[in-house]
């Protein structure tokens, strides 16, 4: 029962992480988008333009600098379990959960990457393009660590499944 607990904590914990990094992307498609407003309204000679926009790109490079630190704790907690005394169907489920969720927030850690380099390619002013840059830089490493997170589960999968030699 209580490597069950853990198991659920554990895909809790990963759905989340998924759930937030699918969120990080969809900031930073609105981020793109005003900075291409921006660069309409300079062009078309408007002074206006949007004074929060370098604040708020500060502000979201420290959301995803803090969603990093949190990361790096991800493949420690995915391959902390160890096998169990005969086979239980609802761990392996569980596990496999596990399994899809670390997938899935590996690939939209992959999509921040490529996202990130965009909204930088579409930034003009030059302190904004420097705070895309530090974004870049930040979902690279993101997204680095985040390829470690599927192979962990995959052990952690496999130890739960029937053939595992300790699962009898």
């Amino acid at each position: 029962m209580e490597i069950l607990n853990a198991l659920r904590h554990t895909e809790a914990m990963i759905r989340m992480a998924a759930e937030k990094s699918a969120a990080f992307s969809g900031k930073l498609e609105d981020f793109t988008f005003r900075a291409q407003r921006i660069t309409s309204a300079k062009r078309s000679g408007n002074i206006g333009g949007d004074p929060t926009f370098i604040h708020d790109l500060q502000v979201y490079r420290r959301e995803l600098h803090t969603f990093s630190q949190d990361l790096e704790l991800m493949p420690d907690a995915v391959s902390k379990f160890h096998p169990t005394d005969g086979y239980n169907s609802e761990a392996e489920g569980i596990a496999s959960s596990i399994w899809h969720w670390s997938d899935r927030l590996s690939k939209s850690l992959e999509v921040l990457q490529e996202t990130a380099r965009l909204a930088h390619s579409h930034i003009r002013t030059s302190d904004a393009k420097v705070e895309a840059w530090y974004i870049v830089q930040e979902a690279t490493q993101l997204s680095e660590k985040s390829r470690n997170v599927p192979h962990a589960a995959l052990r952690t999968l496999k130890l739960f499944a029937p053939g595992n030699p300790a699962n009898p």
